[in-house]
């Protein structure tokens, strides 16, 4: 990814940019709890943890969130990243990019 500076080495990001970052970074958390959500219904394990044998399983559950919770992370700054790519050539174009 383009990283956008000044003439004094700093980083430089647009309303727009913040706004990309804002919303892979919600995309990103949305889609780990989605998928959270939908492996404690649906599989074997979260029919367990919902029955009986709750207490058992509490624990993997929860490092399973925090996983998917770091996996949904990494994700939006992968599409961040991307979006920050996609703006580059507009935002050189401008002069933003150019290190005085």
């Amino acid at each position: 990814p383009t990283f956008f500076c000044n003439e004094h080495y700093q980083l430089v990001f647009t309303n727009e940019e913040l706004y990309s970052w804002c919303l892979t970074v919600g995309m990103g958390v949305t889609i780990g709890l989605v998928a959270a959500f939908i492996l404690d219904t649906t599989t074997t394990m979260g029919k367990l943890r919902n029955g009986t044998l709750q207490k058992h399983y509490d624990e993997g559950w929860d490092a399973l969130y925090l996983y998917l919770f770091f996996a949904g992370f990494n994700l939006s700054c992968v599409l961040g990243a991307g979006l920050l790519t996609l703006a580059a050539p507009r935002a050189e174009s401008d002069g933003i990019g150019e290190i005085k």
